[in-house]
């Protein structure tokens, strides 16, 4: 314990100190969001959104290696996709009109395929290993 402190007042190491706060001040909205994903029976939308970003990698490989667009990078299309599913998760929730935990489970499915398919249509080889398993 002695040498947490140390390290927290250590002014050669403010890393520490930043991600202390950071977990501090981030432990009152995740704790509000987390409740709120429970009780709206959405357990599992961070694993969908997840997985759908490798449908964002996969269009982003295939954009950028058959038509050269070298913008799209793998992270931009990933960060494109978890935005589109959660738009799409949070206008269903607001319209009311499919369970949540159904419409989830498709968008996770069809985001992994999407992914999938992008991969296999893009030309020269992708280890999609290194874009499944970091």
């Amino acid at each position: 314990m002695l040498e947490f402190l140390n390290a927290i007042t250590n002014p050669n190491v403010p890393f520490i100190r930043y991600a202390l706060l950071a977990g501090l001040l981030s432990s009152i909205p995740f704790g509000i969001i987390g409740s709120f994903v429970v009780v709206k029976k959405m357990s599992y939308i961070a694993g969908a959104i997840s997985h759908t970003a490798l449908g964002g990698i996969g269009l982003a490989l295939y954009l950028s290696s058959a038509f050269g667009l070298q913008f799209l990078t793998p992270m931009s299309g990933a960060l494109l996709f978890a935005l589109l599913t959660g738009l799409i998760i949070s206008i269903n929730l607001a319209r009311g009109n499919e369970r949540m935990d159904t419409l989830i489970g498709v968008i996770w499915a069809v985001g992994m395929s999407i992914g999938l398919v992008f991969f296999y249509l893009t030309p020269g080889y992708v280890d999609p290993m290194s874009y499944l398993f970091g």
